[in-house]
């Protein structure tokens, strides 16, 4: 009997990673049919000699300390971008650093301002930039963070590919190409909470699946559920990622040959989730009772990103009509958010057809739109418009290439995941963040976060690639 339920649970666990799979290979095939073949050409002669000679250089040179040298060289480029461009924080980014100086002086008076009453979490990230201007009050002391929290995100790429991959060219190609990606250098100037999210998001992640240090030991979930609860509190994409160690764990326990493997493996997630929870339930009430956020870190318009996020008209972004009429009726009348914005979304969603329609408009707007404009200044846009739309098309161009490889990685991490369970948390990260957008709202810079985990399924492109040409080269 146990040899018959062990053989039905592992036919069960080879159909659902199977299904898995269809399912991401369908989002890849999404993705690039939402993709304008004007603006994002598949072939780029330049960039890919570009890349090329990049990659033949890591294969031929021997680089010593090449972490460091990733790392010291990652944050020079960064600090170069900083000083020649001057952008000054614009829209929610304003707010966030006004507040924050606010906060930096002892003035808890931005807590009347209506931005904080419906979103009370992004007094995380206010707190953060509080404490960083407290020590130094300017603009610049936030952009050079910026800078050290990219490279680290930079060394981060290197470090999962290698240590994901065993491969050492592969984690090297891609970490050097996330290092001149436009996108990536460019945004270190934009006050944005996803550098400081993404870094401590990812490091849980690296600490989780890759740290010998704490291989044998508890330790290493609840560092990496404290890395992963301050990545969520400065901003809430660390949903994103509960959701991807959830359904990790749901594999992990089918897979499972033994009872005490299953116990073992539940263990150390309710060790990690408790963690995650103490830490900021903890924080949410220290925040509340030292009065920098009366409401505490929570979001008391949750249903807004579903409202905007089916928005036909504004492509699933932000939309001002949108915002007019629910702060209108709210302001007017004794509606609640919900009771305001839920017929909105009910209205919308039944609308099949426009929904089917939107979908493809908000995968084509959050996967290959430009974000590159955030991270100008309105001056430099106007006196620079050639070099700017050069830099756009370069981004576009290598992001394209990086899609497209980790496309063909699909076959390299299908293989891989079997033999390594850890494996399979990077292409979980990627599919949730598909799903998500697909019901919230959409903005390319969204894309920082999924970028990160697209770059290391990227190097098991490179590395699939890599060892066909060696088998045809040996063959011959």
């Amino acid at each position: 009997m146990r040899i018959l339920h062990k053989e039905k649970k592992d036919i069960f666990y080879k159909l659902v990673y199977w299904l898995f799979w269809v399912c991401f290979f369908v989002m890849m095939t999404c993705i690039f049919l939402a993709r304008n073949a004007q603006d994002f050409p598949f072939l780029r002669i330049e960039v890919l000699v570009m890349l090329g000679g990049i990659f033949y250089i890591l294969t031929r040179k021997s680089i010593p300390q090449f972490p460091l040298f990733l790392f010291i060289t990652s944050l020079l480029v960064r600090f170069i971008v900083i000083f020649l461009i001057k952008t000054e924080p614009v829209s929610d980014f304003k707010l966030l650093f006004d507040s924050a100086q606010m906060l930096a002086a002892g003035d808890y008076s931005f807590n009347d301002y209506v931005y904080y009453q419906m979103w009370p979490y992004q007094i995380g990230f206010l707190m953060w930039e509080a404490f960083f201007l407290k020590i130094w009050n300017s603009v610049w002391v936030l952009k050079i963070v910026n800078c050290f929290l990219s490279a680290g995100i930079n060394l981060l790429i290197y470090l999962l590919s290698k240590e994901l991959l065993k491969e050492e060219k592969c984690a090297r190609f891609v970490s050097v190409v996330y290092m001149i990606l436009p996108f990536s250098m460019l945004h270190v100037t934009v006050l944005t909470n996803s550098h400081a999210s993404g870094f401590f998001l990812f490091l849980g992640v690296y600490i989780i699946m890759c740290s010998k240090k704490f291989r044998l030991s508890a330790t290493r979930w609840i560092i990496a559920a404290i890395c992963i609860a301050i990545g969520n509190l400065l901003r809430p994409d660390g949903l994103i990622l509960l959701v991807s160690i959830g359904v990790w764990t749901i594999f992990l326990v089918l897979k499972a040959d033994k009872a005490k493997q299953i116990k073992k493996i539940l263990l150390r997630m309710v060790l990690f989730f408790v963690t995650y929870f103490l830490l900021i339930n903890a924080i949410t009430g220290l925040v509340r009772i030292t009065g920098i956020g009366p409401n505490g870190l929570g979001n008391e318009n949750p249903l807004w990103k579903f409202v905007v996020g089916t928005n036909y008209e504004s492509n699933g972004s932000y939309s001002k009509k949108d915002d007019d009429y629910v702060q209108g009726l709210r302001k007017n009348t004794n509606y609640t958010y919900e009771e305001i914005e839920i017929p909105m979304i009910k209205e919308r969603v039944v609308q099949k057809k426009k929904m089917l329609c939107l979908i493809d408009k908000k995968i084509g707007f959050f996967w290959w739109g430009d974000a590159l404009h955030w991270s100008f200044s309105g001056e430099e846009i106007k006196n620079y418009p050639e070099i700017i739309e050069n830099m756009v098309g370069i981004n576009k161009s290598i992001w394209c290439t990086i899609l497209c490889l980790m496309g063909i990685g699909i076959v390299k991490w299908y293989t891989l995941a079997k033999e390594r369970d850890e494996a399979l948390l990077i292409p979980f990260i990627v599919f949730a963040s598909f799903s998500v957008y697909l019901l919230i709202e959409v903005q390319p810079r969204y894309l920082y976060l999924v970028q990160i985990a697209a770059f290391v399924m990227a190097a098991g492109g490179v590395d699939y690639l890599w060892e066909k040409f060696k088998e045809r080269l040996h063959g011959e």
